[in-house]
């Protein structure tokens, strides 16, 4: 703006400093200009649409622009005041909640992808207890916590852990070589339940609803396992080898 009013045609340097003596000292310039003296700048208004008056009846999808939605007879609601949204007594941002809650919901199929989430403002807040088919997202999220069995969960856990260990994992496919209380052993913890993906995610979920930790529990298998293989030395020695271990193992059941 400066060049175009001013019609300049040498370099125009826009620098910060100490005194105008000093930067005219550094740079080696004749004129130094105080941008304190100049009148700001205006930029011309742009022209905005006129705001469409929202009424109570008015239901808003929870989404980035709120967009306005039918009114459904089924539907997860959100209280929002301004752009924040409280759940839990916490007030987050759209993303947060988005990220957190609503999208985990949807891939543990709580939320099918057609499941409506909307915003309640803060003058349609008595519109729910009219509508049985409205559930309050806070709600939905105890509910589901609620099904989680964290001790059975971290149970699960810790077998998966100990059949994914090196040597347990390679003896598991030779059950049948094996002797027979380090058979029965490993075959108790691969007939044990796994975790499923949707687990994994309720345990997230719980955590966050609850704000408290996983149990610290520990299965024996690795203790008992441990026992039973100390008896035989070689089998973590010999367990990258197939034709060493199936001798091995031979030996052992002569």
């Amino acid at each position: 703006m400066f060049r175009w009013e001013n019609d300049a045609e040498d370099s125009i340097l826009w620098v910060k400093g100490q005194s105008k003596e000093a930067i005219a000292a550094y740079y080696g310039v004749e004129n130094v200009l105080d941008l304190r003296t100049f009148e700001r700048l205006k930029l011309p208004r742009a022209n905005r649409r006129p705001r469409v008056a929202l009424t109570k009846q008015d239901i808003r999808r929870f989404d980035a622009h709120r967009n306005i939605v039918p009114e459904p007879e089924k539907a997860v609601y959100i209280f929002s005041d301004a752009s924040k949204y409280e759940v839990f007594g916490e007030v987050l941002e759209f993303d947060q909640v988005q990220d957190r809650y609503v999208k985990r919901l949807k891939n543990m199929d709580i939320l099918d992808h057609n499941s409506e989430v909307i915003v309640l403002m803060k003058n349609q807040r008595g519109l729910p207890k009219d509508r049985p088919g409205w559930v309050h997202l806070d709600q939905l999220l105890k509910d589901t916590a609620s099904s989680f069995n964290a001790k059975a969960y971290v149970i699960k856990s810790d077998v998966s852990g100990f059949r994914n260990q090196r040597l347990a994992a390679v003896l598991l496919n030779r059950l049948d070589q094996l002797p027979k209380r380090l058979r029965d052993l490993l075959a108790k913890a691969k007939n044990m339940p796994t975790n499923s993906y949707q687990d994994v995610l309720l345990s997230q979920l719980w955590v966050q609803v609850t704000g408290k930790m996983l149990p610290d529990i520990k299965t024996d298998f690795r203790d008992k396992f441990n026992g039973l293989v100390a008896k035989y030395p070689l089998l973590s020695v010999l367990a990258d080898n197939d034709d060493h271990l199936s001798h091995y193992l031979k030996l052992i059941a002569r």
